[in-house]
């Protein structure tokens, strides 16, 4: 990752009642984290955005609904490479 915004795959989330992401910044600057949300996987809405200290972890959770999620991040450093691991965790009602 670098100081430009770098995307994650798109999550399918639409059929989930729950999903949440731990993102544990494994490098020694801060990083900036968007948790983004979008109706077709084309055009998204960042729904919260959270700077992530060195050697720490947030967890971000949407706060709208839509049917895709993603991560989005970039370093606090006009110079060098971040390194962050992403948690997906989700949750969702069975078919009866």
């Amino acid at each position: 990752m670098s100081s430009s915004i770098s995307p994650l795959p798109w999550q399918k989330s639409g059929t989930k009642t729950m999903i949440s992401y731990a993102v544990m910044n494994q490098g020694d600057h801060p990083v900036s984290v968007r948790l983004e949300i979008s109706p077709n996987s084309l055009d998204s809405f960042i729904d919260s955005e959270e700077i992530v200290a060195a050697k720490e972890m947030k967890v971000l959770v949407p706060s709208r609904f839509l049917k895709w999620t993603r991560i989005s991040a970039s370093t606090q450093q006009s110079t060098g490479l971040g390194k962050i691991d992403v948690y997906v965790q989700a949750q969702s009602i069975g078919m009866s």
